[in-house]
């Protein structure tokens, strides 16, 4: 995204044709009261009819002034919220074309917090600076030349005054944005220590690390002032320059028009005019500096969005619908991430309809190769086959897998908006049946507007059912569950797995509790990135010790939890 991105002049061409337009004529019934007022004093003299028609011209344009300046305004503050509109648009379909270590990274820390003030920013300035900036030159323009009538001397010191207004602006903006922006990234700092306070509280309270958290925030609080200070300092600088234009300009007007009128070059009419003209002179070159200030910082913001958002283009990222038929097989798939790693030389083969487990400890690699299988990341080498042809990821088939990951949260606004996150169709008869079947009408009561009803005070096993429920409203092919026993008290748990099994034509698990799914077609056991075995439970028993050891370890810790 560009500055020029939004102006773009191609595609509202004709809404910039209009501002033009209105701002010509906006600035016409401005001025013209000016000049009516001179020709007041100097042509109507003491006749009375004169002054009083021109009196009552000067009613009218001033009228007239008011009711098209009004609809200026009003048409370049329309122009002003569509352009925002687009600006939060383009931000949040970026965010959404974005894969999973893409919105990992912008999530780091408390960018995210700084992608939203920065949209914020580039949102509020939009198009509206440079359709004030073109109403300020028309009606300089328009005031230089009203002005030439008068005296052409006052017209070249005001030319000369703006082009050198406008050198200066221009030369302490550059260094205006620099300072902009290492305040922001000083600001960034400062929240994502409060991110970390956030995240981390139970730990920094058990561990007493209380005042290192508040010696880090101080540090970073004392840069941000710093940063601050300094950003303001030049602003205010900036502003001393622009006063000093202003009241120097004005100090030599009066001194040239009181020349001018003792050596009769210019008449008291001239005089009393060019006097009223400081505001249309003058203002403008005020605004100027206003405009440099609001364009850099949103110059600023526009670099840092893209910063955070900077992907391919569109067009590669459009995801097509398709649906595996028969099977999907891995060869020799490894992943890697930050240089490490992940999965190492994995081959695999599901059949479409196989209950699949993927089990092993912590750290093995199992939802790094549930994310390759449903397309939340992309494999770093080796070839992924669907139904007998090559494919370079899992994501155009994103449509036939629902999955229920392990950090994904329930709305708590109702049932209808945790729905949506998965499809926008869905089985109403079906939804009941879950809702009994997952114990979950005490929360849900279905003989009310059970879809619209706020979800407040759950607890954890209540969450995980919601979310299971919204996962097998999707009607999908595949269903893919990471961790479905976590906050599940066993019983639930089996009997939740059992209905599973019994609707969804493929599903692919992982789970700690290894009782959960040995009845399963086939188990994947691994280790260290790898897949150790693959076959049924008691071929795993039988074959492989390490699989053994952790179906008894786990065993055992159920037993004695129950």
């Amino acid at each position: 995204m560009k500055y020029s991105d939004l102006v773009d002049l191609k595609k509202n061409k004709i809404k910039w044709l209009k501002v033009i337009i209105l701002v010509v004529v906006s600035s016409f019934f401005y001025l013209t009261p000016l000049k009516l007022i001179e020709l007041m004093i100097d042509v109507a003299g003491k006749n009375i009819i004169k002054i009083l028609i021109i009196g009552a011209l000067l009613i009218l344009t001033y009228l007239l002034s008011s009711i098209v300046g009004a609809y200026t305004d009003y048409y370049i503050d329309s122009f002003s919220f569509e352009t925002s509109n687009k600006v939060r648009n383009f931000v949040f379909k970026k965010i959404l074309m974005l894969d999973k270590n893409q919105f990992n990274d912008i999530t780091n820390g408390n960018s995210f917090g700084s992608l939203i003030e920065d949209t914020k920013i580039v949102s509020e300035s939009s198009v509206k600076p440079i359709c004030l900036l073109l109403k300020s030159a028309v009606s300089f323009i328009g005031g230089l030349i009203l002005v030439t009538s008068i005296s052409p001397i006052i017209t070249i010191v005001l030319i000369a005054i703006g082009l050198i207004a406008t050198f200066i602006n221009k030369q302490m903006s550059k260094r205006y944005q620099e300072q902009i922006n290492e305040t922001r990234e000083a600001s960034d700092k400062v929240w994502n220590i409060l991110s970390e306070i956030y995240e981390f509280f139970l730990a920094i309270k058990l561990n007493n690390r209380e005042t290192f958290y508040y010696n880090k925030s101080q540090k970073s609080n004392s840069d941000l002032l710093l940063k601050e200070c300094r950003e303001d300092v030049h602003n205010k600088k900036m502003y001393a320059v622009q006063t000093i234009i202003f009241m120097g300009t004005i100090a030599l007007l009066y001194i040239i028009t009181t020349i001018l009128v003792c050596f009769d070059k210019m008449t008291m009419g001239g005089l009393v005019a060019i006097m009223m003209y400081n505001s249309i002179l003058i203002d403008p070159l005020q605004e100027l500096s206003e405009m440099v200030k609001q364009y850099s910082k949103t110059k600023v913001s526009i670099e840092r969005i893209n910063k955070y958002i900077s992907i391919c283009e569109e067009e590669n990222n459009v995801r097509k619908n398709n649906t595996i038929k028969k099977y999907i097989e891995m060869k020799n798939i490894s992943y890697e991430n930050d240089d490490k790693l992940i999965l190492n030389n994995i081959d695999l083969y599901i059949e479409k309809g196989e209950k699949v487990a993927i089990v092993g400890e912590s750290g093995a690699g199992k939802t790094t190769l549930l994310y390759l299988l449903c397309g939340l990341l992309e494999k770093t080498n080796g070839e992924l086959i669907v139904d007998g042809e090559n494919c370079e990821s899992m994501k155009d088939f994103s449509s036939d897998f629902s999955v229920l990951l392990q950090q994904s949260r329930v709305y708590t606004s109702n049932l209808k908006d945790n729905l949506c996150l998965y499809t926008d169709e869905w089985d109403e008869d079906k939804i009941r049946e879950y809702i009994q079947y997952f114990e979950l009408h005490n929360i849900l009561n279905i003989n009310d507007d059970y879809m619209n009803s706020p979800l407040e005070n759950i607890s954890g096993g209540e969450e995980k059912r919601l979310r299971l429920l919204s996962v097998l409203s999707k009607k999908a092919g595949i269903v893919c569950l990471d961790e479905l026993s976590n906050s599940l008290d066993n019983n639930i748990c089996n009997k939740i797995m059992e209905k599973i099994v019994q609707e969804c034509q493929t599903v692919i698990a992982i789970d700690h509790r290894l009782g959960l799914v040995d009845k399963f077609d086939k188990i994947i056991f691994m280790e260290n990135g790898k897949i150790e075995k693959i076959g049924t439970h008691e071929d795993l028993m039988n074959s492989c010790s390490l699989y053994r050891e952790l179906y008894e370890l786990k065993s055992n810790a159920i037993e004695e939890n129950y």
